[in-house]
């Protein structure tokens, strides 16, 4: 399994759409700019065909730290999520099938 940075992805977007890399990485640096913006208020993305970006409530719980033992409490908060959509779900089913 490959990691891509974003540099990387931005080379991708460039080079398929005969742009500057430059305003490439621009592009690609608004959209998850916008994407962090909208889960930090607590809206939805869609995007068809990858999933639903959100954020999801995680009750507050009583944690032990696993070094100390010490038991502190975590407030009550939310957390991003992304909930994959069934044609990415059978995309990399079927890539890992292979």
């Amino acid at each position: 399994m490959a990691r891509v940075t974003v540099e990387a992805f931005s080379h991708v977007i460039a080079d398929r759409h005969e742009m500057f890399p430059g305003l490439a990485a621009e592009v690609v640096a608004t959209v998850f700019d916008q994407l962090a913006d909208l889960v930090a208020r607590g809206d939805q993305l869609h995007v068809r065909g990858l999933g639903v970006f959100t954020t999801k409530r995680v009750g507050g719980r009583t944690v032990t730290h696993p070094t100390t033992g010490v038991q502190y409490e975590v407030e009550p908060h939310r957390a991003p999520a992304f909930r994959p959509a069934d044609s990415l779900r059978k995309r990399t089913r079927k890539a890992t099938a292979e």
